[in-house]
């Protein structure tokens, strides 16, 4: 998860090991993100993956909450905007505490679909297909102090939209966490009616089909700066479509991760390693490394 979301700034918490190991996550991201350095609208960002779902599910935000002593003022289901004009359902809550107030966004994702209750994971577990690596259940959680004024519920819908768009970028993939932003090196491009297949082969073959803007050479260099920020922000694909050829454009930081993951790949027995290592149970790590 970047530290930069859009226009907000992340900066890592401490989590003790005692509660990271109690949240029995695979990965665990906690930040306070500020949409500038001297912004006093602070918001705490929880991010939360999950290779089993049951555990995941388990930790819901209203336990945890009404646990350490908060009572439930009010709740509703919003919708943000994530990519390419799709909208992600979201909780947004307001809880009450010895006279203090926070508004407090989550949603879990799993795949493409959004829950929020251990009964739609029941439901949704039967409508998935049996898969070898199925995806990780992701849990959101942004917190505001205050009461549900329009200035928090903005600023919690604004991050939680870049959130939601950063977890629906094209190549995005949980199982993929440890290499971070990086394509396989099978990774190829296929265009077709306004939209671009993504074959991922580094740790899977599956293809992720998103849509992508075609732009024509004259086009592309009159709004060069334009589509390069947006590329930076959104981590899309361009294609420019030529007289003769076409080509495909992507931030300088998806490049890189494309030659790191390519040099990666060419470390004999690297791929495997990774997968074999995202298949160990979390009980089964070691704590301590020997190097």
């Amino acid at each position: 998860m970047p530290h930069r979301l859009g226009a907000w700034d992340g900066s890592d918490m401490p989590l003790s090991p005692e509660i990271r190991a109690a949240i029995g996550a695979d990965v665990v991201i906690d930040r306070v993100y500020r949409n500038s350095p001297d912004a006093a609208t602070e918001i705490s960002a929880h991010l939360a993956v999950f290779s089993d779902w049951n555990r995941g599910i388990y930790h819901h935000p209203f336990t945890a909450y009404r646990a350490n002593g908060w009572t439930l003022l009010n709740q509703t289901r919003e919708s943000v905007s994530a990519a390419h004009g799709r909208s992600v359902p979201v909780s947004l809550s307001e809880w009450e505490s010895k006279s203090r107030g926070v508004l407090v966004l989550f949603w879990y994702q799993l795949g493409d679909h959004v829950l929020f209750e251990r009964s739609e994971l029941d439901e949704l577990r039967a409508e998935l297909p049996n898969q070898e690596r199925p995806p990780r259940l992701v849990k959101v959680l942004l917190q505001i102090g205050g009461s549900r004024t329009v200035v928090n519920k903005a600023a919690l819908e604004q991050l939680a939209g870049e959130t939601a768009k950063w977890l629906d970028r094209p190549y995005y993939d949980p199982w993929m966490s440890l290499l971070g932003r990086f394509w396989g090196r099978e990774g190829r491009f296929h265009s077709a009616g306004g939209r671009v297949k993504i074959t991922l082969g580094l740790l899977c073959s599956r293809e992720r089909t998103c849509d992508v803007t075609t732009l024509t050479t004259s086009e592309a260099s009159k709004r060069l700066d334009e589509v390069l920020d947006s590329l930076a922000e959104s981590h899309g694909v361009v294609q420019i479509a030529g007289q003769r050829h076409c080509g495909i454009l992507v931030s300088e930081d998806d490049w890189r991760a494309i030659q790191e993951t390519l040099y990666l790949t060419s470390v004999a027995g690297m791929k495997e390693s990774i997968a074999e290592g995202l298949r160990t149970p979390l009980d089964q790590c070691a704590e301590e490394l020997d190097w």
